[in-house]
């Protein structure tokens, strides 16, 4: 067990838990919109950035998968980490104003209007927001492997090896159970 400090808040946790179950553990709020239960954290949304202190030393990193370590300080508020969060959930409202997910995740946060130009693609309410959950979920644990990322920046999409259906989906819907915007029937 390890002592740290969230908030102002002294929590003791085993060493090498997230700061994300930590701070679920002291009742602190961290937003994600990529994290599962069911799934390895790998940080792609970077919604759960915080901010770190360890002696003189302060540096902002993802929540989910990073580990505590005792004497720890993390900030999930500072005027760092709010800028942040305000930035990453702009170019997400510019590139998913519609998205029901991205929209309550930005009223939460009190982001109101990105400054960012629309990069819309799609104007459904439950677009993909290429968290990744669903690639992970049929890669990592089903193990089918039946779906990836193809291309790269505002084209890259999930799609199914040569896009054509494949037999190796079994048709469990674990993929469309940890999809946060519902885009996966």
């Amino acid at each position: 067990m390890v002592t740290i400090n969230i908030d102002g808040k002294s929590v003791e946790v085993l060493e090498e838990t997230t700061i994300l179950k930590a701070a679920e553990q002291a009742g602190v709020w961290i937003p994600t919109m990529c994290h599962s239960e069911h799934l390895e954290p790998y940080g792609v949304c970077r919604l759960c950035s915080v901010e770190v202190v360890r002696g003189k030393r302060s540096r902002i990193v993802t929540a989910c998968n990073f580990p505590v370590r005792g004497g720890m300080t993390i900030h999930t508020n500072s005027t760092k980490v709010q800028w942040l969060r305000k930035v990453i959930m702009e170019l997400m409202l510019s590139r998913w104003p519609r998205v029901r997910a991205v929209k309550e995740m930005a009223e939460r946060l009190d982001v109101k209007e990105p400054r960012f130009p629309s990069l819309e693609r799609d104007e459904a309410e439950d677009a993909c927001i290429l968290c990744g959950m669903c690639v992970n979920m049929c890669n990592d644990v089903v193990k089918a492997g039946v779906l990836g990322f193809a291309h790269s920046g505002i084209k890259r999409e999930v799609v199914l090896p040569f896009d054509e259906r494949s037999d190796a989906c079994i048709v469990c819907g674990a993929c469309a159970h940890v999809c946060p915007t519902g885009h996966i029937k």
